[in-house]
């Protein structure tokens, strides 16, 4: 005699039991799927040929932690103009949301750590549709030690004398090309801190960056008590760079001493002008 629960048919119970067995199939592939991805090793998505071409081919990966979706990558890179030079760039971890991708929008927080005491905290987001589309880096903050910066500049042939202070990035977003990295727009504020190079001393130094023919374009302005400082630097994809500097002071008094190393177009105005290759 077969048993059967109380009120429901026979042939419903198999009915059930079937269903139930399905549930716990998907249940278990489904668990099994995402194990897999989530614990997949990040050298393994950088080994990938679709990844290794958005690779910029002048840098090198030379190491690779953690998973697809927590790690971290420490890189360097051949300079253009200088054969067999390698120039660090750090240590680069992020963290990939999952939301966005439900939309085939890449979206992650990462932090570059350029040296030590020196980081860089930013957000991404990329269309993975349409590889052409910009990256976007949203809300980049941060501070970069400038004592730390000048070993790597001298590496690659960037003669900068001893100089020391920070570099300090507030609220700065931009959108760079996938292919190149050089950025297509950029915004935002930086602040130069307690900058000291060759006896001279400067009070905070204020960086607005802007972008034009794409050439980014950093207007600088300082000021203390009798003078003020206004410049730009401008910066273009081709490594060439140009800089115009002026300083004006109050009165004959109130220009400072280091001014006397630039041109003196009148008692109380100065000026610099450099261009070259970076």
């Amino acid at each position: 005699m077969v048993t059967s629960i109380k009120g429901l048919p026979k042939y419903k119970q198999g009915d059930s039991i079937r269903v139930g067995r399905i549930w716990l199939v998907v249940l278990f592939t489904f668990t099994l799927v995402f194990s897999v991805l989530y614990n997949l090793p990040a050298s393994w998505l950088t080994s990938q040929p679709v990844i290794q071409k958005q690779i910029p081919q002048l840098w090198l990966i030379e190491s690779v932690k953690g998973s697809v979706w927590n790690g971290e990558v420490a890189a360097s890179a051949h300079i253009i103009n200088k054969p067999g030079v390698v120039l660090g760039l750090g240590v680069l971890k992020w963290d990939i949301e999952w939301l966005p991708l439900l939309n085939a929008n890449l979206g992650s927080q990462l932090e570059w750590h350029v040296a030590n005491n020196s980081q860089i905290d930013f957000h991404i987001k990329k269309d993975l549709l349409y590889s052409e589309e910009l990256l976007l880096l949203s809300n980049i903050q941060g501070s970069i030690d400038i004592a730390q910066l000048i070993p790597r500049l001298s590496a690659v042939g960037l003669g900068v004398p001893t100089t020391t202070g920070q570099i300090v990035a507030m609220n700065v977003d931009m959108a760079l090309n996938p292919v190149t990295l050089w950025p297509q727009e950029i915004s935002g504020q930086f602040e130069i801190r307690s900058l000291s190079t060759l006896g001279v001393n400067l009070p905070i130094i204020k960086v607005e960056s802007s972008m034009e023919a794409q050439t980014i374009l950093l207007s600088l302005s300082a000021q203390e008590s009798g003078w003020q400082l206004k410049g730009r630097i401008g910066m273009r994809a081709n490594h060439t760079y140009d800089i115009t500097l002026s300083v004006k002071g109050d009165s004959v008094q109130k220009m400072p001493d280091w001014a006397q190393l630039m041109v003196q177009k009148t008692p109380t105005l100065a000026t610099f002008k450099s261009q070259g290759r970076w």
